[in-house]
């Protein structure tokens, strides 16, 4: 009779096999977590890319706009009218005659454009600059002279009140002071008196509303 030959397995292959089954397991699943991991990455980059654009904006030039002289009060006011004008050497005669000044029996020529109306209205700076006069005249009212660039010098005249003070700065529009009356034009009642010079030679402003100070 034939004896079976029976496979003897040594003690120490059967942990050996064991531990090497769990080594590839664990490579496994580490393998899978690893490619699993990359791959969410890549996706949350690729979402956090669709939300946000990182695509560099280009600015627009900033343009650079010159200030250009405004009239010393709200020009949409319709009841502010031009009570006197310049004195224009130019003139007609019967313009020339509506630009004098009367008084104390003397007639003077007027050096500015006089602004009336009924009512009280605020007076703006025409330009940017610095206030170089304050003053309350007796004949006058207050007078503010602001210095601007290109040697302007523009003036305001028969005002009732102005909070300024030589020195300070000014900027366009801001307001100057408040309509008044003065006894040298009395009788153009609630007005501002407007003056404008050009190296020191007065000019009339009319001329040069909406015109840069490089211009004027």
């Amino acid at each position: 009779m034939n004896k079976r030959t029976k496979l003897r397995i040594k003690p120490f292959v059967l942990p050996t096999l064991y531990l090497s089954l769990i080594t590839l397991l664990m490579i496994s699943v580490y393998y899978e977590y690893d490619k699993n991991l990359s791959s969410k990455n890549i996706d949350e980059k690729d979402a956090i890319e669709d939300v946000v654009d990182i695509t560099p904006i280009e600015e627009e030039p900033v343009v650079q706009t010159e200030e250009v002289l405004i009239r010393p009060y709200n020009s949409e006011d319709d009841k502010i009218k031009v009570g006197k004008s310049f004195y224009d050497y130019q003139a007609d005669a019967k313009d020339q005659a509506n630009a004098l000044i009367f008084y104390q029996n003397t007639y003077m020529q007027n050096s500015g454009v006089d602004y009336v109306s009924d009512e009280e209205f605020e007076v703006y700076a025409s330009f940017q600059g610095e206030v170089v006069k304050v003053e309350n005249n007796e004949l006058l009212g207050y007078v503010v002279e602001i210095k601007h660039d290109n040697n302007i010098i523009t003036s305001y005249q028969s005002l009732s009140s102005t909070t300024l003070k030589k020195g300070d700065k000014v900027i366009q529009g801001e307001v100057v002071g408040k309509s008044g009356k003065s006894k040298i034009n009395s009788d153009l009642g609630n007005h501002l008196h407007f003056e404008m010079f050009k190296n020191g030679q007065v000019v009339n402003p009319e001329n040069y509303y909406d015109k840069t100070i490089k211009d004027i």
